[in-house]
């Protein structure tokens, strides 16, 4: 529920403004950017009235607001917050204080986002340099080369991660999920199943059901991605790389249809709902979804043509290229 606030209510009460930039954090968590924006900018006017323009607390709201911007995509102002922002803590703080980190990451997010990988990996290194011991620094510099294929550059980051951070599951599930990607399934299980000990993910559990199924564990494939589909049940490449599982599982051949008719269901949904969102969908999502379905619909006319035939080993490359099967699509 959306309130709004008289302007006399906050304009001098730190704790209501203070309110107000939680209420905000929380829009932005549910994703309804356009109301985050609101409130932000209401702080933000009453800070810089109250404290100062160059106030630390400014260039906190700043930094939150140009995160709201760059989540909508408007890059130009979410650049020109994030800027302010780093200039106010500079000139209040110091020139390598903590809290530059921010907005040093958020000016890296837009510079990658913009195609000038120099300069946001330029930026994230920044980040690190200001705030060293802080593992989101690492993790934002490590997704960044997982991105870009820099597979062992990208493990490295995750791995300070888990030792900076050893009680969160991220740095053991990005790093299980590089290791994926590289094809070392061996070294992913463990550490996917150190991230699932501490907080089970449906991205987890369906990187792990891909180590399995591509070293032909393929029932405990299944099983992972069984419990995939039950932490995410709306997720078209879980149900399909779980009708992948059950079809090479021995006995469970006849389960496959099944996933592969949901994971068609839901990728159609998804297409139908993004085509109204087009401007704000990264094109690399609509090209994997439109590829996954055709996958998908062959697998299923396969299955239906000759169910007790196993796919030929040309076919099962096919598959594999066009799915994500390298992991390339879950994490």
């Amino acid at each position: 529920m959306y309130v709004e606030l008289p302007e006399m209510i906050y304009k001098n009460d730190p704790k209501t403004v203070e309110s107000l930039h939680n209420l905000a954090l929380i829009h932005g968590d549910l994703g309804k950017y356009q109301k985050a924006e609101c409130l932000y900018l209401r702080v933000l006017s009453v800070e810089e009235r109250t404290k100062g323009p160059s106030n630390p607390d400014v260039a906190d709201t700043l930094n939150n607001l140009g995160l709201t911007y760059a989540q909508q995509g408007r890059y130009t102002e979410a650049e020109k917050a994030y800027r302010r922002a780093l200039t106010i803590y500079k000139r209040s703080l110091a020139a390598n204080h903590p809290d530059l980190a921010y907005p040093l990451n958020g000016l890296g997010a837009l510079a990658e986002k913009r195609g000038n990988d120099r300069q946001a990996e330029k930026l994230y290194k920044q980040a690190i340099t200001v705030r060293p011991a802080y593992w989101a620094t690492h993790n934002w510099l490590g997704l960044f080369y997982m991105a870009h294929a820099r597979y062992e550059e990208a493990a490295e980051m995750f791995g300070q991660v888990t030792s900076l951070a050893p009680d969160s599951f991220i740095g053991f599930y990005n790093l299980g999920g590089v290791r994926v990607l590289q094809g070392k399934y061996s070294d992913a299980i463990p550490l996917l199943e150190r991230s699932l000990t501490i907080r089970p993910t449906a991205n987890a559990l369906s990187n792990l059901g891909t180590a399995h199924f591509q070293m032909r564990r393929y029932a405990e494939s299944a099983t992972d991605f069984e419990r995939a589909v039950k932490l995410d049940s709306k997720s078209y490449e879980i149900w399909g790389n779980l009708g992948d599982a059950y079809y090479w599982t021995p006995g469970r051949r006849a389960e496959a249809a099944g996933a592969y008719s949901t994971a068609i269901s839901l990728g159609e949904e998804s297409l139908r709902h993004n085509f109204f969102r087009r401007s704000r969908q990264p094109r690399s999502i609509r090209r994997r979804a439109t590829r996954f379905l055709r996958v998908l619909g062959f697998l299923v006319c396969e299955f239906s043509a000759a169910r007790d035939s196993p796919l030929s080993k040309q076919d099962l490359q096919i598959m594999d290229g066009d799915n994500g099967r390298n992991g390339s699509g879950r994490i």
